[in-house]
């Protein structure tokens, strides 16, 4: 996405979107919570070039190149091309974000019984799926080489606080930021 000025609204995350149909700006008053606005798909399809193609990835020496970084790699390039689907929602106004941003959830350990930490990996829309490779790799390795990420710290430290003032205490925090 391009950098475009900031104006008075939007967040440091996103712009905020002015232009929308009367539609799409009543919608998040109508569908508050996010399971009102929850989609699921289920959907098959034939993974035999796929297949071949990381087989030839991993001869060429990316080492553990699997499906996930072909998948992440048509996400961000279909993110590059409908960039309508790298909106957000927050108090009921809708942005559009500024990176193609991943979050996932990784073990620190291979072990169904090892803690888990939250990783956020950053793309370019131009990456290909050999920079999602790389971009993943490094991600992964940094956080299995800290002890403590800005995430577990956060987790640990808002573990301590009771039950009703540790809502307040969540909440506080999305809206800071």
């Amino acid at each position: 996405m391009s950098k475009t000025r900031r104006s008075f609204g939007d967040r440091k995350d996103g712009r905020r979107i002015r232009s929308l149909d009367p539609y799409n700006t009543v919608s998040p008053y109508i569908m508050v919570t996010r399971n009102d606005a929850l989609n699921y798909l289920a959907d098959k399809f034939e993974t035999s070039e796929v297949d071949k193609y990381v087989r030839q990835k991993r001869r060429s020496g990316l080492e553990g190149f699997g499906i996930l970084h072909v998948i992440l790699a048509a996400y961000i390039r279909t993110v590059s091309q409908r960039p309508g689907i790298n909106r957000f929602i927050s108090g009921q106004k809708i942005y559009a974000r500024e990176k193609v941003e991943v979050n996932m959830v990784v073990k620190k350990k291979l072990r169904a019984n090892e803690a888990d930490t939250v990783i956020k990996i950053q793309f370019e829309q131009t990456d290909t799926a050999e920079d999602v490779y790389h971009r993943f790799k490094d991600a992964v390795a940094k956080a299995f080489g800290e002890k403590e990420n800005d995430f577990d710290k956060t987790a640990r430290i808002v573990n301590y606080i009771p039950g009703l003032i540790k809502k307040f205490t969540v909440w506080f925090l999305k809206g800071a930021l």
